[in-house]
């Protein structure tokens, strides 16, 4: 696409970055039109504000202790950015995790608004259960999740409706 390609009035090279919080935008709405009611959108290309209609996913990642603390890291700048629903890859996407590193993850995982374990095809398990001590863990604080999730889904509809994080 050109510099100069139109998007209404505007000059793509002038709107780019607005590209992925338009199709959020897009998305939200056909998803609110067709069930009659809000619905939970994750995407990976966001806008400053994207967080009123989706969440963030952090992408593909690798199982590393570096990216377990990128995660960390990632959560909380795009709180910064008006967008409170954001999780990674739970024990990482890419490579084979280790039982602490994913115990780790786990554990940290609970903190997440938007918690997933999940890995590239053809990789190791890295289910819980692969290890008692990551299942014990896992259990334990995905318990304590559950127990505030209520209060963390108020305080998201509240973000979608006035804003902030």
């Amino acid at each position: 696409m050109f510099a100069t390609t139109m998007r209404g009035t505007q000059r793509f090279f002038d709107t780019k970055n607005l590209y992925g919080l338009s199709e959020t935008i897009s998305t939200y709405q056909a998803v609110k039109e067709v069930r009659g009611k809000r619905g939970a959108v994750v995407t990976r290309s966001t806008f400053p504000s994207s967080g009123r209609y989706a969440g963030h996913w952090l992408g593909d990642n690798t199982a590393r202790w570096e990216d377990l603390q990128t995660s960390v890291i990632g959560a909380q700048e795009f709180n910064m950015f008006g967008i409170p629903y954001v999780g990674s890859d739970i024990c990482g996407f890419i490579g084979t995790t280790t039982e602490e590193l994913c115990l780790r993850w786990q554990q940290m995982g609970a903190f997440h608004s938007f918690s997933r374990n999940h890995n590239t095809l053809g990789a190791p398990l890295q289910d819980p259960a692969q290890w008692p001590t990551v299942a014990k863990a896992t259990r334990k604080h995905n318990l304590f999740r559950y127990r505030h999730l209520p209060y963390l889904f108020s305080l998201h509809f509240a973000a979608t409706q006035n804003g902030g994080t």
